[in-house]
């Protein structure tokens, strides 16, 4: 298990910022900052640093 429920990621394939709202498995739903939310597998996501925060 990379990632637990609440940590903010950084989605690889269109470098969106959002948090994780449910694990399943090794895919994860994921909430973009706009609100909307997808499923992203482990792999496509990395944990977000403080340096890349959007203001």
């Amino acid at each position: 298990m990379k990632f637990k429920v609440g940590d903010k990621v950084k989605m690889i394939p269109n470098g969106f910022f959002g948090h994780i709202v449910v694990r399943c498995n090794r895919e994860y739903l994921v909430r973009k900052l706009n609100g909307s939310e997808g499923w992203y597998q482990e792999d496509e996501l990395e944990m977000e640093l403080a340096n890349e925060q959007i203001s």
